[in-house]
């Protein structure tokens, strides 16, 4: 399986977001549900519509915080999302200990955003403390896909999804 490597870490929205991107990551939040076959190919036909996989970045920010974990989202396969472990050494890709993520809530291993039929998903892992999408909590193991304008909360920690042209 080929890795992918986060392009930026903790980079001030200050500096990194043109006003254009920072609407992006103001951007009122939407409810989330499943997609059946029929809903799913639709989304996929509407995606590539919109060029979605076209040099796009994943930009998420850790809310009261400055600062953004940036990936190209073309090249996402698997994003684990959780907190550092003392008793394995292992930590995963948004490893959210800075942020405050052990006291918030979040666990070792939380969540993980996935690509599947081209398009991306956040999936809980059977977190002690719960994934939520726009407040709706994700029953363990059910992705759900991720839309501009999201905010995921693991635990109490939230962050803000949002995707800018990379270009």
């Amino acid at each position: 399986m080929e890795s992918i490597s986060l392009i930026h870490q903790s980079t001030p929205v200050q500096e990194a977001a043109t006003e254009h991107d920072a609407a992006l990551l103001t951007a009122d939040s939407v409810a989330t549900r499943a997609l059946g076959d029929a809903g799913l190919e639709k989304l996929q036909q509407k995606l590539e519509e919109i060029g979605f996989g076209s040099l796009r970045s994943l930009v998420l920010s850790v809310r009261d915080s400055k600062y953004l974990f940036t990936f190209d989202a073309d090249s996402i396969d698997d994003i684990g999302i959780g907190r550092y472990d003392y008793h394995t050494g292992s930590a995963p890709m948004m490893d959210l200990a800075d942020y405050g993520g052990g006291i918030k809530g979040v666990s070792r291993e939380h969540a993980a955003i996935l690509r599947r039929h081209g398009s991306l998903y956040i999936v809980d892992k059977g977190s002690s403390n719960g994934t939520y999408l726009n407040g709706q909590r994700l029953p363990p193991g059910e992705p759900r896909i991720l839309c501009d304008g999201d905010d995921v909360s693991l635990g109490q920690l939230v962050f803000h999804v949002a995707f800018v042209s990379s270009n």
